[in-house]
């Protein structure tokens, strides 16, 4: 089996298993929407996201996203950049309930990026599609406020897969995120 084919069957079997716990019995809270930014050392990630609550202190979530990249030299080239657009399902557990101080969780993302690349020596330069998947680990603190907005300080940890690429070979390997998400 391809990753080409295989990339999509497993974000698909993810939303099937996020669907089928979203029907499970218990305690379970309001579907939240909410705005997330994430830096990393080569970029930024900006996406909407969705929460719906498992438990008085679990939530499953799916984002939209856009991934804007640049590696400069991190990559297999002397310069790297682009961005493109992505998906994931996440999960997100409190320790002390109620949604509010420390969490752990994760998160599969699925991407879609163009990576413009160039080579000094010898000189030359070119485009990459790319699809990457991104698992990661993650721990935060959250808060919330007045008028029932809450936001997450994230930190997360894993890495980014190239799982089919349509052009040169370009960047993967570990990635440390830093973030912020604001929900209501």
């Amino acid at each position: 089996m391809t990753y080409r084919i295989l990339a999509p069957l497993l974000l698909l079997a993810s939303c099937a298993a996020t669907t089928a716990s979203l029907h499970q019995e218990g305690p379970k809270g309001p579907t939240r929407y909410g705005l997330e930014l994430q830096a990393y050392p080569a970029g930024v990630v900006a996406a909407a996201r969705l929460e719906r609550s498992l438990s008085h202190d679990e939530v499953v979530s799916f984002r939209i996203a856009w991934n804007e990249t640049d590696r400069s030299d991190w990559g297999e080239h002397d310069n790297e950049e682009g961005g493109g657009y992505g998906a994931g399902i996440g999960y997100s557990r409190w320790l002390g309930g109620e949604r509010s101080g420390w969490f752990w969780g994760g998160q599969l993302d699925l991407w879609q990026l163009d990576i413009d690349w160039r080579q000094n020596t010898p000189a030359s330069q070119g485009q990459t599609d790319v699809t990457v998947l991104q698992p990661v680990l993650q721990a935060g603190w959250s808060s919330a406020s007045d008028g029932g907005w809450r936001t997450d300080w994230t930190a997360s940890i894993g890495a980014e897969i190239n799982i089919d690429t349509s052009g040169q070979d370009v960047g993967e390997g570990l990635i440390f995120l830093l973030g912020v998400r604001l929900t209501r």
